[in-house]
């Protein structure tokens, strides 16, 4: 049996709107993003001085399990070059019941320089409980080919043990 807390959902979406309620209603489910830039739009854009703003939600759902108490989750990004990066962290007090838990809203807007995959990594108490992949894909109007990178780094996989999810990357 895997290491309670667990994890019941991680993903990005368009909107997670919470009524009055406190229920949650999640818009969009997504795993990419296509911009398209207008045609007259500057040579240099998106660059490293001129970078593209691309917001988008997420969520993270976690149940308590057998471990109540007090949690870090951290969310860390890499970068389709491999630079990575702390997005998110928070802490959660978990109550005593075990279908209890806490969901997560994430508010994202990376500033690109160039579009491609870019993987976010969930954390639990340090303990990594998903990536998520993510490609965001830059199109000039009246161009066919996206502006990435030449190359598309794909971070290591962890060791095996620290694993909940046995997933390739």
């Amino acid at each position: 049996m895997t290491q309670a807390p667990y994890l019941t959902a991680a993903f990005f979406c368009e909107r997670v709107i919470e009524d009055k309620e406190g229920v949650l209603s999640v818009i969009r489910i997504m795993d990419s993003i296509f911009v398209h830039l207008p045609a007259d739009a500057p040579d240099d854009f998106p660059s490293e001085e001129n970078r593209l703003p691309v917001a988008f939600d997420g969520l993270i759902a976690i149940k308590t399990g057998d471990s109540p108490g007090e949690h870090t989750i951290r969310v860390d990004m890499i970068s389709p070059s491999g630079n990575r990066s702390e997005n998110h962290r928070f802490t959660v007090a978990l109550d005593e019941r075990e279908h209890g838990g806490a969901n997560l809203t994430l508010h994202n807007t990376i500033n690109l320089k160039h579009g491609g995959l870019f993987y976010f990594e969930v954390f639990i108490d340090d303990r990594l409980v998903t990536r998520i992949p993510f490609r965001i894909d830059v199109e000039r109007q009246g161009s066919t080919t996206s502006r990435e990178p030449p190359a598309i780094h794909r971070p290591d996989p962890p060791p095996a043990d620290d694993r909940i999810l046995d997933t390739p990357p």
